[in-house]
């Protein structure tokens, strides 16, 4: 069971890493956070959407990461 854990925290990782490239390549930089003209222009939403996308899978990774760590003998 631990190792199916440790598997999908790779997996996840990776995604994240494509995520951010993706995002990188887009914003033309590192961005850590989309810009912030979207929440002043009132799309709040669009702006939670990209976090989640951004930090979802990294926050993943590291509950993966803890449920192998629990599941260890």
């Amino acid at each position: 069971m631990r190792a199916i854990y440790l598997g999908f925290a790779v997996l996840s990782l990776a995604a994240a890493a494509l995520v951010w490239t993706f995002i990188a390549g887009w914003a033309g930089r590192v961005v850590f956070a989309p810009d912030t003209e979207l929440l002043a222009s009132g799309e709040a939403l669009t702006w939670l959407a990209f976090m989640v996308l951004m930090y979802g899978p990294i926050a993943t990774a590291g509950w993966l990461l803890f449920m192998a760590w629990q599941k260890s003998p």
